[in-house]
């Protein structure tokens, strides 16, 4: 190589030297702060109490759940990141309460009269008198309408039943992380809540940034997983808490690494 042309390339190397240097503080500075442990978290944290079973407190992430709380059986993430000092109710950790109630009536009634005189005088008179009387109410409920019969000669009223409205609970999806790591991974706790409760049995779909899956909630309304997302992207968490009603969503992001390009100093 001339001393020429090694006076020309002399700036350019000098300029991708600062360029890697550059990209590789930004990424170490993008990885750091995605997993900075100086942030809280909200947890559960399991007491082994029926009537009690969680309580929700917020600890400090690195030395409060790591290396502590995530030691404990039972225990696991209910909100991260939190604010410090931020407090949940410890009905979000979980407690179903289901009530059914069934009522049946029948009713039949029926009245029968019978009346007889006789009188004798100079003459004979005899009067007979027989008085039945019977009623029967006949009534039937259900979806294709309602049918009504009463009296001796039958009344019959036919019509379509209108169930009421009912309104579609409000439902929630919480989660442990709201960021994942492409090519890694990372346990994530879903929870399911239906108007503030646990929603038990709830099918969760799991899509996008190279994931496709299907996951049941525990009686507890919990899902625990790992995921390991194949591309940078969005992954969607949606479950429908009733049928006929719209779904709930939830997203989650899926960061690649930043990895700076090698320069290339060959001539």
């Amino acid at each position: 190589m001339t001393a020429a042309r090694k006076r020309l390339w002399a700036p350019v190397t000098i300029a991708l030297l600062i360029a890697g240097i550059g990209f590789a503080g930004y990424a170490t500075a993008a990885t750091f702060s995605l997993q900075d442990p100086k942030h809280h978290v909200i947890i559960c944290h399991a007491t082994g109490s029926a009537n009690h079973p969680y309580v929700a407190i917020n600890v400090a992430y690195q030395g409060g759940w790591v290396d502590g709380h995530d030691q404990h059986s039972g225990d696991f993430i209910l909100t991260d990141p939190a604010d410090p000092g931020e407090h949940l109710p410890d009905s979000d950790c979980g407690g179903l309460t289901t009530s059914t109630s069934t009522s049946t009536s029948t009713s039949t009634s029926t009245s029968t009269s019978t009346s007889t005189s006789t009188s004798t005088s100079t003459s004979t008179s005899t009067s007979t008198s027989t008085s039945t009387s019977t009623n029967r109410t006949t009534s039937t409920s259900g979806v294709a309408g309602t049918t009504t019969t009463s009296g001796s000669g039958g009344t019959t009223t036919t019509g379509p039943l209108t169930p009421p409205t009912v309104p579609c609970p409000a439902g929630a999806i919480r989660i442990s992380q709201s960021v994942v790591m492409v090519g890694r991974d990372t346990v994530v706790v879903i929870r399911v809540l239906a108007d503030g409760h646990p929603l038990a049995r709830a099918t969760v779909d799991i899509l996008g940034a190279g994931i496709s899956t299907t996951r049941v909630t525990d009686a507890n309304g919990v899902v625990r997983l790992r995921l390991s997302p194949r591309s940078a992207g969005v992954v969607r968490l949606q479950v429908v808490v009733r049928r006929s009603c719209p779904a709930t969503s939830r997203l989650l992001r899926a960061v690649a690494s930043f990895r700076p390009p090698t320069p290339n100093f060959t001539g």
